[in-house]
């Protein structure tokens, strides 16, 4: 009797355990879905102003103001922001809703980074840019190397199967929002600004008018590609001594070659001289093969001209690089013409840059 009285003890116990936990669990579903959603929207708003400002940058191609300059900087924002919002969606579990909710969200956001590291990509690749280098990044101290250049084509199709991941990723948005909203403690996401409903065929950041972009990149005026490095800045040593300046200077605004002084840079008895030059990229674009050349021919012609080169390797655009030519072999009492020239893989003339040759007159005393 006893134990009979002691077994429906404990089974009383149990059942009173289990149905304790079965009332506990529901509501506990329901905290752990809303504090989901609460995490999830502050996410979903940060994508939907990336796919906005996203969408304005690649709709404004074709705009006056839109430069090489802007549109690097608004697609390298563009893919470090949505990079780090889909860094945040995937931080979100644990605890999480029940069944593959979190997974599917998660996807949905990495799913949009690489697109957008796509689109990156495509454009860079048509038009010849490269990230900017981020501050304080490691091997952010240079300049980036260009992206190979891509047939308009190929940048098209490139830029099209992005439009259609965004489109993909916003499907699952959709499916996943739905499950989010009826499960315990759910509630409604914002619908995706990506490519807005309705928009369809119009949307900047749908496949058929991503995929259109390319051809309104290569016209766009703004976005037109400018090769032109010039000597910004021409010094020799040992120094003038008189009759003339050894050190000039020109800016990226001239428009025709420096003109050639009238008088001979007078400098003092010596056996060799040093070209001290600063060459600028005043182009929009890094340019890369940038080589030095100077030479001295004797004046009048006749005698032997000596030619000496520095490699300075890759330039930025906007930036500006000093360098040193090596000792070229002249004679006391001579005058000659000195030159010095700056080429680039690009332009490997420098008769065709206004500003990238400099000539200058020497006298050397006797």
């Amino acid at each position: 009797m006893t134990l009979v009285v002691v077994v429906a003890v404990v089974v009383g116990l149990a059942v009173g355990s289990v149905a304790a936990i079965s009332s506990a669990s529901g509501p506990y579903r329901r905290l752990v879905g809303h504090g989901y959603v609460d995490l999830a929207l502050p996410v979903v708003d940060a994508s939907n102003a990336t796919g906005k400002a996203l969408a304005t940058l690649m709709g404004a191609v074709s705009a006056p103001a839109t430069t090489r300059l802007l549109l690097q900087q608004g697609l390298d924002q563009a893919v470090a922001d949505s990079a780090q919002e889909a860094s945040q969606a995937a931080a979100i579990v644990p605890p999480g809703p029940a069944g593959s909710v979190p997974d599917r969200f998660a996807a949905v956001f990495e799913q949009r980074a690489s697109a957008v590291s796509a689109i990156r990509t495509a454009v860079d690749g048509l038009l010849g840019m490269a990230p900017l280098p981020v501050a304080g990044a490691p091997g952010s101290g240079g300049p980036s190397v260009p992206s190979t250049i891509l047939p308009t084509g190929t940048a098209s199709s490139q830029l099209a199967a992005a439009g259609t991941q965004i489109a993909q990723s916003d499907a699952a948005y959709a499916a996943v929002a739905r499950a989010i909203r009826t499960m315990p403690g759910g509630g409604r996401l914002p619908p995706s600004a990506w490519v807005p409903a309705g928009a369809g065929a119009t949307a900047p950041l749908g496949a058929a008018v991503l995929g259109s972009t390319a051809d309104a990149l290569v016209a766009a005026p703004g976005l037109a590609t400018v090769h032109r490095m010039i000597v910004s800045a021409l010094g020799v040593s040992p120094p003038a001594a008189g009759g003339g300046s050894g050190a000039m200077g020109q800016g990226c605004r001239a428009s025709s070659p420096p003109p050639t002084p009238s008088s001979a840079a007078v400098l003092p008895p010596t056996t060799d001289v040093t070209v001290a030059a600063t060459v600028t990229n005043c182009g929009n674009v890094v340019e890369t093969g940038v080589v030095v050349t100077a030479s001295v021919a004797p004046a009048g012609g006749g005698g032997r001209t000596v030619t000496a080169e520095a490699p300075v390797g890759m330039v930025e655009a906007g930036g500006s690089v000093a360098v040193t030519v090596p000792r070229l072999a002249v004679s006391h009492g001579s005058q000659y013409v000195l030159s010095v020239a700056v080429t680039t893989a690009s332009t490997p003339s420098a008769a065709s840059v206004a500003g990238a040759s400099w000539t200058v007159p020497l006298q050397i005393a006797s």
